[in-house]
């Protein structure tokens, strides 16, 4: 394994306790939840739905900063994951 690919994996082992705590806090909020209004954990929330996620996360824990801490780790994670994608894509394209 060259440098390159180290860092790369070195990024995603770092990322994942954050991907673990977003569905850690998503399982919490769906206990507490009526069967019809439970959110997925596999398909990406509506912007209404991460609105609604966030105001029944704030509502059973107010004063809990794990919220902000995860959908800020997932968001630069998935940035992370396009910003890979679009460097092996030019390195594709310039025949490395």
């Amino acid at each position: 394994m060259n440098r390159y690919e180290t860092a790369k994996l070195v990024a995603v082992v770092a990322f994942a306790p954050l991907l673990a705590l977003w569905h850690f806090i998503l399982v919490r909020v769906n206990q507490n939840l009526p069967v019809e209004k439970k959110f997925s954990h596999f398909s990406p929330f509506p912007l209404g739905e991460w609105v609604r996620f966030r105001a029944e996360y704030r509502r059973l824990y107010p004063r809990s900063y794990l919220y902000p801490i995860a959908t800020t780790g997932v968001f630069v994670y998935f940035l992370f994951a396009l910003a890979m994608i679009g460097f092996r894509g030019w390195e594709y394209l310039a025949g490395k």
